[in-house]
């Protein structure tokens, strides 16, 4: 009986034992998990970090680019509306150069035709005086001689 209480005795240290063995292997594991864990959670977080640089980075150069390209675009739209501008300018400064000359070749023109009729009044009324004159001189001779 002495020796199976030994072994009762025997078997109960060996199943403490690995009980106590799995405690010790479940807290193993649980502490290389959480180890695991935290490890893949950081690789995780450096990865997207990454990503995020990358995608801003890959933002900036697009916005750069596409600021560039419409400051561009605005300088061609600039220059071209400067020269439709000089254009129109141009245009109506011949066109008023143009109304100009006409405007003062009309004007030339009503002021000879009234230098004209000025001169001719002067000469009509000249004529007239000397006309009278002549007369006058004839009807003084004449009575002279009568």
């Amino acid at each position: 009986s002495s020796a199976a209480e030994a072994q009762v005795a025997a078997l109960v240290d060996a199943a403490a034992a690995a009980a106590n063995d799995k405690a010790e292997t479940i807290a193993d594991l649980q502490a290389q998990f959480a180890e695991n864990k935290t490890a893949a959670l950081d690789a995780a977080a450096a990865e997207m970090a990454a990503a995020l640089e990358t995608a801003a980075a890959e933002l900036e150069h697009s916005l750069r680019a596409a600021a560039e390209g419409t400051a561009s675009s605005l300088e061609c739209q600039a220059a071209e509306l400067t020269q439709r501008a000089e254009e129109a300018l141009a245009h109506a400064m011949s066109v008023g150069a143009e109304e100009k000359a006409h405007a003062l070749s009309t004007l030339e023109g009503a002021v000879r035709r009234e230098a004209a009729d000025e001169l001719g009044s002067a000469l009509e009324a000249a004529a007239a005086h000397l006309a009278a004159s002549l007369t006058t001189a004839a009807e003084d001779k004449h009575d002279a001689l009568v």
